[in-house]
């Protein structure tokens, strides 16, 4: 054995890899330790005898190739099993059924002008089962994001369905609602009985609790969507809280109960935040206060927490001495469709979303709610809300009240475009009522036709009816028109956040959402005409 012969053996039972070296004849002249453990052929048997007579396997292969290349030309090469299947019966158990995954270096080492061949073996295994591993966590994790791309979907699409029941519900519902109210108003007018009067008062309060139940439906359905958007507008919180004292006056004194409404002298006389976001949250606690006192008074209560010079920090109260609620209750009472008990419901009536809806909404302003109460002597509910200073020195202005409807008129041919005859007689009769002549056209087909021969001051557009929507009747009517613009309001049923872009997108101009009172309507037309 020659002495780089001899070296190479000695060097090569050390390493941790397979190492094979043959000479010009292909014959074994180096088998380290690390190759006989993994193939089960010692080193004693495999010196001396031909590579292809230790591996038979070998022959016709890419293997063999390289080594005939590194003898006869010099030319090293890798060849791995991960690309190439290796032939070399390698194991890494005793019973044989781990096969090594192999990569060979091929390397040519010439000696006194003999050509001599070293196999060198690296054992890939680990590599293979890690990049393996990898791939099985790269397609789980594609079948992961393929499911949840297919919840998603689901999810969106079921949240579509809701919002198009809760669109269609709106819908149907306030369309007769929409009638109740316009036909008891009417009546109303017609200087009928005491009796009467009553009946119409009780038909008025009843349809009014039912739209309230409406409103919270949809409100709470904008809330889980994340649709409810806030508006900043420069408000007076001590008039805010006055209008909303002056709407539940008839109920305050429908149960005998007094009010007191106190304000801090340090409160600014406005403030920039959403006035009738506020209202909503303090109506619902006042309405609530009222519905569960029999007897006593409701205290409503502002006071300024602190201030810097950007923002001030208000609590607002509303104390009564009500029923009360126990504690266990008190943790629960924010939550959607909670109420004391069901005998709560079944004796005040209401949904058990208002509470909800209000917490949304002040936490929606970055503020909090919370209640104080012991059961049989009465309850406090109050918010703290963040709201800016406004840096114009406001001057409070003197509100005039007046009744629209009593002192404002109008004159000129308006168009009526509504399928519903009980809608057709209302919007008539308070049309005619304030000084119009109304035409009326019963789809968006007979508008068009009716637009094309008449001028009209304004159009008052329904948005669903048979034959030819408001969206598409208003489209066509702004292609016809030249120079002039025919102001055309939505009266319509659609009562979700989106509604009224699509009909600003149509072409319309203002948008009204049924039921509503003839005031609505003189406000809506002073802008207009």
């Amino acid at each position: 054995m020659s002495d780089i012969t001899s070296l190479f053996q000695s060097l090569s039972q050390c390493l941790d890899l397979g190492i094979i070296g043959v000479d010009q004849n292909k014959r074994i002249i180096i088998y380290n330790k690390w190759v006989a453990e993994r193939s089960a052929i010692t080193e004693s048997n495999a010196l001396g005898k031909e590579l292809s007579e230790i591996f038979p396997d070998i022959n016709a292969t890419r293997l063999l190739t390289t080594i005939d290349d590194a003898l006869k030309h010099g030319l090293p090469a890798i060849v791995s099993n991960v690309f190439n299947r290796t032939p070399l019966p390698l194991y890494n158990n005793a019973k044989k059924t781990e096969r090594i995954n192999q990569n060979i270096n091929i390397i040519p080492i010439k000696n006194e002008n003999v050509q001599y061949c070293i196999i060198q073996i690296n054992d890939i295994s680990a590599s293979v089962d890690r990049e393996k591993a990898l791939e099985q966590q790269v397609r789980e994790r594609k079948e992961i994001e393929q499911e949840l791309r297919i919840t998603l979907r689901k999810l969106e699409d079921a949240s579509k369905i809701k919002g198009e029941f809760l669109a269609s519900m709106s819908h149907e519902i306030r369309t007769p609602i929409n009638g109740i109210i316009g036909v008891t108003r009417l009546l109303k007018d017609t200087s009928p009985s005491s009796q009467q009067s009553e009946f119409l008062d009780i038909i008025d309060n009843s349809v009014q609790l039912l739209l309230t139940v409406i409103n919270d439906i949809l409100d709470f359905s904008k809330l889980e969507a994340g649709k409810l958007s806030l508006h900043e507008v420069e408000f007076d919180l001590e008039k805010t809280l006055n209008d909303v004292i002056a709407l539940v006056k008839p109920s305050l004194e429908c149960k005998n109960l007094k009010i007191s409404n106190f304000i801090d002298n340090k409160l600014e006389l406005s403030y920039l935040g959403d006035d009738n976001r506020i209202k909503q949250v303090i109506l619902n606690l006042i309405s609530n206060a009222i519905k569960f006192t029999d007897n006593g008074e409701i205290k409503v209560a502002s006071q300024l927490i602190k201030a810097n010079e950007h923002s001030a920090i208000i609590k607002i109260s509303i104390s009564d001495t009500g029923i009360g609620i126990d504690t266990q209750t008190q943790e629960l009472l924010f939550d959607k469709f909670t109420q004391a008990d069901s005998s709560t419901t079944r004796k005040y009536g209401g949904t058990g979303l208002g509470l909800a809806i209000s917490k949304n909404i002040i936490e929606l302003m970055h503020g909090s709610i919370g209640v104080e109460s012991t059961p049989g002597q009465g309850s406090t509910f109050w918010i703290n809300v963040e709201l800016k200073r406004n840096n114009k020195k406001p001057v409070k202005a003197t509100v005039i009240k007046k009744d629209k409807a009593a002192k404002q008129s109008f004159s000129g041919k308006v168009l009526l475009v509504e399928d519903v005859v009980v809608n057709q007689l209302i919007a008539k009769s308070f049309l005619k009522n304030i000084g119009f002549n109304v035409v009326i056209a019963n789809n968006g087909q007979e508008a068009l036709d009716m637009c094309a021969d008449q001028e009209f001051k304004l159009i008052f557009m329904d948005c669903q009816m048979p034959v030819m929507d408001g969206f598409d009747a208003t489209r066509h009517i702004r292609e016809m028109e030249s120079d002039q613009r025919t102001p055309i309001i939505a009266l319509t049923a659609l009562a979700m956040k989106d509604d009224a872009q699509l009909c600003f997108d149509a072409g319309m101009d203002d948008y009204i959402t049924k039921p509503y009172e003839l005031s609505d309507l003189i406000t809506c037309i002073e802008k207009w005409v």
